[in-house]
């Protein structure tokens, strides 16, 4: 499960292409495990766009190796936590 929760950004902004990444395989996972469709589309979608069809976003893509790395190395770059 992936919960995000800031409550000093709240602000409409563009997320990151790492960050939409991996909520897609969240989404996907969600998907999986019975989370309706409609509401991915119809609220999610809103907010977290569909990945790219082009070879970053891929299993084995420069995003999806970004990701992992970057996932790997977490480090709070919000200031959320001190």
């Amino acid at each position: 499960m992936l919960v995000y929760i800031d409550r000093k950004r709240t602000s409409p902004s563009t997320p990151r292409k790492e960050y939409v990444y991996r909520m897609n395989r969240g989404i996907e996972d969600a998907v999986k495990c019975g989370m309706p469709e409609a509401y991915v589309e119809n609220v999610m979608r809103g907010y977290i766009p569909a990945d790219d069809e082009d070879e970053d976003s891929k299993e084995g893509g420069k995003m999806a190796e970004f990701a992992k790395d970057q996932a790997a190395k977490f480090r709070d770059e919000s200031g959320v936590l001190e």
